[in-house]
């Protein structure tokens, strides 16, 4: 069993790997059935090619996307890192077209682990802030 910072070493790097915009990276540090909740979505998907998909997706609409880690703590098998996400919607995401509208949002992921790996991401985040800003821009 890893230890707790271990454990946090990992979901930093996985962080990093989105700063860096680089899914299979995100992926690889992820088990073959991670699970995927964005809790405002409210749906669970399972699987790396999924997560990578997803990531994909979001550096395909948001190129000049960042992220900056503002707190981070480990427990036995949980991390939680928050993080300020900045980004301009200027490709398609998800199938909507894009808004051109400009997102700066605070995210919590928290991440399970097994042996090493992430076996789940949950991320927090407020849909009606992200509807405004870009409806706003």
């Amino acid at each position: 069993m890893a230890t707790p910072a271990e454990n946090l070493a990992v979901a930093h790097d996985w962080i990093q790997a989105m700063v860096e915009r680089d899914p299979a990276k995100m992926g690889a540090m992820a088990s073959e059935d991670v699970k995927v909740l964005e809790a405002a979505e409210g749906e669970v998907h399972q699987g790396r090619d999924y997560l990578i998909w997803a990531y994909e997706d979001l550096f395909s609409a948001y190129p000049d996307c960042t992220c900056e880690v503002v707190n981070a703590f480990a427990g036995d098998e949980q991390v939680l890192i928050e993080v300020q996400w900045r980004g301009t919607e200027t490709g398609s995401f998800r199938g909507q077209a894009p808004s051109g509208g400009k997102i700066d949002l605070r995210i919590g992921y928290i991440f399970k682990f097994a042996g090493g790996l992430i076996t789940a991401i949950t991320e927090y985040y407020d849909a009606a802030t992200i509807e405004k800003q870009l409806s706003a821009s």
